[in-house]
């Protein structure tokens, strides 16, 4: 039987605008709720899943330089780009800690530093190793590190022949002295206190072991050019303060 609201008393007519008024803000909320839902669903698709933050290009920086050839891999840097962007990587889940792991892994990279660049790139700076000797016919940098051949058209760089033991010492002597303009023709070395650096001209200096650098090149430059080395063949500045010219 239908009620009419004139036949329902006071109290009842309360308790059902109430129960009205609860149903409308039962339904706003689930609306509300409906469309929060809607719009964070419809927000993390266009971030993770649609082209607004897709990576489309990666970006390599630093293998220019002018004053060192560059040994980095650029093959295995061109396979990197062409990964990130052919799997459609979202440029918010992009992991630069996974991506700098796998650009310094590649062979020529000393250091490298990834950033995002919104919406749609990556910049990667790479830091190569930088050639500062030859070792038989390869190119090597002050950590050993094999970087490529030598080629006709490249600088003259200073030949290392030196045992094992010795080795890493003359590369830190090498990298130590490579500001002072030296002309370096060769390193020789048997021993770890037997390093000796010959000139283009075949004028040898002795620096002994890589102690005491700083009071050693003092000495070098005081002497080497001067009238002290005139028709003599032999700088030993082994021991700093007590140089010998013969």
């Amino acid at each position: 039987m239908k009620v009419h609201r004139k036949n329902l008393s006071e109290i009842e007519l309360r308790a059902l605008e109430k129960r009205r008024l609860a149903i409308r803000m039962m339904l706003v909320r689930a609306l509300r709720y409906f469309l929060i839902c809607f719009s964070v669903t419809g927000g993390l698709y266009m971030c993770l899943f649609s082209s607004t933050f897709r990576v489309q290009k990666v970006n390599f920086f630093g293998l220019d330089d002018q004053q060192y050839p560059v040994f980095v891999d650029r093959a295995a840097l061109d396979n990197i780009n062409s990964r990130f962007q052919s799997k459609n990587y979202s440029l918010i889940l992009l992991d630069t800690d996974k991506m700098q792991k796998e650009v310094q892994n590649v062979q020529g990279v000393k250091s490298v530093v990834v950033m995002k660049k919104w919406p749609h790139e990556v910049a990667v700076v790479i830091e190569p190793r930088k050639t500062i000797c030859r070792i038989g016919n390869k190119l090597a940098d002050k950590d050993g590190e094999l970087l490529g051949d030598v080629a006709p058209n490249m600088p003259a760089y200073p030949e290392v022949v030196a045992s094992n033991e010795a080795k890493q010492d003359v590369l830190l002597l090498l990298d130590a002295i490579s500001s002072e303009k030296l002309d370096i023709k060769a390193v020789t070395a048997n021993t770890r206190d037997d390093i000796t650096v010959v000139q283009n001209s075949g004028f040898a200096i002795v620096f002994g072991s890589t102690k005491q650098l700083t009071l050693k090149l003092a000495d070098i430059k005081q002497i080497l050019g001067s009238e002290l080395t005139a028709g003599k063949t032999i700088l030993d500045v082994s021991a700093p303060k007590s140089p010998i010219v013969r």
